[in-house]
């Protein structure tokens, strides 16, 4: 081939994909890599989806979530002068102040303009946050609107449980906790400079400067996910909890939090690298002329047992002969960060110890996916609101002692029936179900049923029982796998729309040991249908049906 002709090639492939380009510019919003609501973002890995308007639903029905033209909740201040006599006050943060399960008013942001208020303090409050943001990003958002809001008092809602994982290159890809960490960036120190680093950095910087290539990319992501080709997944296959507990390690890696790091270690590295960036928000903030507050969430099982936290502990129980609590330290987080906190001057305060007494009164004070619920919210906004106005008691950050409150005694003082007509029992619900309804047409509800669904129960030696309600709109046949852990299991066909009642045989109950729960699965196999309502299970006896 001549030199002209391969220069008249190299042309028309420079234009061809300049107009592919062009057309993907004007025909594709930005793809989504996450699952959350967030899109691909050149600056920050991804954020909340511009405009976006839709409906969430929670016990007091449908809500409206709404985003603004940053992808922000909240009223968007970043153009709006400060009012007369306000004080101005920016959140950041990721899922836990992001909080697409509660409304507006119900968030930690509204309630401390109320709690102010009752404080004789106006305020105005921006809400800077994103699901599965990392403090790094946070950083970022902060350096990109600060200026422009002009912030009084910056208040970081940091969440250990996930934000050592999304701070740190160091454990890219090792946890199923920090999902986004194949687009976010990464603030870190090089050669005593700041500098932003991405994971895979030649297709990140295609990514962020060609929409055809970013398009491509997660399309070719998605097919090697839901194909499981490993050599199109970003990262290796974890490896199994089994192999992770022979190995002396924590039965899952994002658990390593709850252990002291080995010197040298990722996790060592991941501490090292937090407290880089809280360092660094502390000089932004001093910048901007405001003051910073950090306010530390802790995890779902550093407060209360749940349905996962009992499974799990069952699980390590059987495997080790010891429970989950003798390999993990729950205050260790709170501990670390007390020490730092003290010796860097920074503010803060740990909702550990309040929210560890809210439980123990009975407080609904997280939702089922370990985020915070209202009262959880209200309990955060007290204690900022306490805290810009004036409360200075006690030291920065007090070190936590005690231990999580055990809501799953077991024994006869729990129900070894979970009727869910006319309650959710969320407390022995895990993961695997669409949503708890209070009515099914003109019966009574119970939880509508996803791929697989966990629940836990008080153990006992006696027949297993499952009753439902498959709804008229499902498709026929569906198949039904009950079974308890480490025990008996059943197939059952519906061919009909209608109640239906499964029957497991008698299992023994768990050796002196094991634990006091069972852990009870229930699944569809086939194609995942929508309608299948369960309303009770329970070992025998349970009540007649006539209790609707």
């Amino acid at each position: 081939m001549s030199l002209r002709k391969l220069g008249v090639v190299v042309v028309v492939a420079v234009l061809t994909l300049l107009v592919g380009e062009a057309t993907l510019r004007l025909l594709f919003e930005p793809p989504r890599y996450h699952s959350e609501l967030l899109e691909f973002h050149p600056e920050l890995g991804f954020r909340g989806v511009p405009g976006f308007r839709g409906t969430r639903s929670d016990a007091r029905g449908a809500f409206p979530l709404a985003l603004d033209s940053s992808g922000l909740r909240g009223s968007d201040l970043s153009d709006a002068e400060p009012t007369s006599g306000a004080l101005r006050v920016v959140f950041l943060g990721d899922s836990f102040l992001f909080a697409p399960g509660l409304r507006d008013e119900d968030l930690m942001t509204s309630r401390s303009v109320a709690a102010l208020a009752e404080r004789g303090i106006r305020a105005e409050v921006a809400n800077l946050s994103a699901s599965d943001y990392g403090t790094g990003q946070e950083l970022l958002l902060l350096r990109l609107l600060g200026p422009r809001l002009r912030p009084e008092v910056v208040v970081l809602v940091l969440y250990p449980g996930n934000d050592l994982a999304n701070n740190s290159l160091a454990l890219a890809g090792t946890t199923a906790v920090s999902v986004g960490d194949y687009i976010r960036p990464y603030v870190v120190e090089e050669s005593g400079r700041l500098r932003v680093r991405w994971t895979h950095p030649l297709r990140s910087w295609l990514r962020r400067h060609s929409r055809l290539f970013a398009v491509a990319e997660r399309h070719v992501l998605a097919m090697g996910a839901e194909r499981r080709i490993s050599w199109l997944m970003p990262w290796p296959a974890r490896p199994g909890q089994g192999e992770r507990l022979e190995a002396g390690a924590a039965p899952r890696e994002a658990l390593e939090l709850f252990r002291e790091p080995a010197p040298g270690s990722r996790w060592q590295t991941a501490w090292d690298d937090t407290f880089l960036l809280l360092r660094t928000l502390r000089d932004e903030v001093e910048s901007l002329g405001a003051r910073l507050l950090v306010l530390v969430i802790p995890t779902i099982d550093q407060v209360h047992s749940n349905a996962k936290g009992v499974a799990l502990d069952l699980a390590i129980r059987r495997a080790t002969g010891a429970p989950l609590s003798d390999l993990l330290e729950w205050n260790l987080p709170e501990e670390r960060l007390s020490r730092f906190f003290e010796s860097e001057g920074i503010e803060a305060r740990m909702l550990l110890g309040p929210l560890r007494e809210a439980a123990q009164s009975g407080a609904w004070i997280y939702q089922r996916d370990g985020h915070l619920a209202l009262a959880g919210h209200e309990l955060a906004a007290a204690v900022v609101g306490n805290w810009i106005a004036g409360d200075r008691a006690g030291p920065p950050a007090a070190a936590v002692e005690g231990r999580p409150v055990d809501r799953h005694p077991g024994g006869e003082t729990e129900p070894a029936t979970l009727d869910f007509r006319h309650r959710d029992h969320a407390l022995h619900v895990g993961d695997g179900w669409l949503g708890w309804r209070r009515q099914v047409g003109e019966m009574p509800g119970g939880w509508e049923l996803g791929r697989r669904g966990l629940l836990v129960l008080p153990d006992r030696a006696a027949p297993l029982v499952m009753r439902g309600v498959v709804l008229p709109e499902t498709s026929l046949p569906v198949v039904l796998e009950m079974e308890v852990v480490w025990g008996p299991r059943r197939h059952v066909r519906l061919d009909l729309s209608g109640p239906f009642q499964v029957r497991l045989p008698v299992r023994p109950a768990n050796p002196p040991g094991a634990g006091s729960h069972a852990v009870v699965q229930i699944g569809q196999r086939g194609p995942l249908q929508s309608g299948i309502v369960v309303q009770e299970v329970g070992f025998e006896p349970l009540a007649p049906r006539g209790g609707d």
